[in-house]
């Protein structure tokens, strides 16, 4: 990358990515550009994990190359419009990370950040066909939301009335479901050290994304689960002794 443009600390700058449009695969090019918070700028916040220094993938940033985590790339590849802009805070490209006078300045402006984007994003990481079952069982059950995803389980329910195999192949999808849940809740994102952060610092709650298409709300969420056993006493993982689970009895 070129050198990047000094930030004025009195001004409170920072610098925001603007991520171009593109279609999923294309090579992705963003720009950056210095703004004041003082002025409120209109933006989203990306919250996530860095992921492996040494697995790194090439983006364009102001018309010159440069890398960045895999597990970042995979996020703006999910983040990207393919016909509009879109606006961003992203700390390993928006702080220069090689000038520690500059990170020294810019990570106590975070809880600005924070609090004065228009939302944070909470990237996952890729999904798998168990968290794409988990999340259209909310969609379906939950949320109530008619989709295509969500016309699979509404076509094992009406199936499985009357036919054994498809009660068995729903018993299978709720297993998977469940997996998926629990593949979601074991995440690294969990684990990192911001994560508490950046979430108690937005007004409202973040927007956890997983692959491409896939969003919900953690804390409602969890509460949604949580709130049934407690109300059940039942748990919410499949019985290794072949005993029902909590998404088997909310359907």
């Amino acid at each position: 990358m070129a050198p990047y443009t000094p930030l004025s600390a009195a001004a409170a700058e920072i610098r925001l990515l603007d991520l171009v449009p593109g279609e999923f695969n294309t090579p992705i090019s963003c720009i950056l550009r210095i703004v004041s918070l003082d002025d409120e700028p209109k933006f989203e916040a990306l919250s996530y994990v860095w992921g492996e220094e040494k697995s790194k993938n090439p983006i364009t940033v102001d018309g010159r190359p440069t890398e960045i985590t895999a597990n970042l790339e995979a996020a703006l590849r999910a983040l990207r419009h393919t016909d509009t802009l879109r606006t961003l805070w992203i700390d390993a490209i928006c702080i220069n990370q090689e000038d520690v006078g500059e990170k020294n300045i810019q990570l106590p402006l975070m809880g600005k950040i924070y609090t004065g984007a228009s939302r944070v994003l909470a990237w996952m990481g890729p999904s798998n066909p168990d968290i794409e079952l988990t999340i259209s069982w909310f969609q379906t059950y939950v949320w109530k939301e008619h989709t295509e995803a969500s016309q699979f389980w509404l076509n094992l329910d009406e199936a499985a009335k009357s036919d054994l195999k498809a009660t068995l192949a729903k018993e299978c999808a709720i297993y998977r479901a469940s997996k998926g849940y629990a593949d979601i809740w074991t995440s690294p994102y969990w684990a990192r050290m911001w994560t508490c952060q950046e979430y108690s610092l937005p007004a409202e709650e973040p927007i956890c994304l997983v692959g491409r298409d896939l969003s919900f709300q953690a804390v409602h969420y969890a509460e949604i689960m949580e709130n049934y056993r407690l109300r059940t006493m039942r748990p919410l993982w499949p019985s290794t002794k072949g005993g029902s689970n909590g998404l088997q009895e909310l359907t």
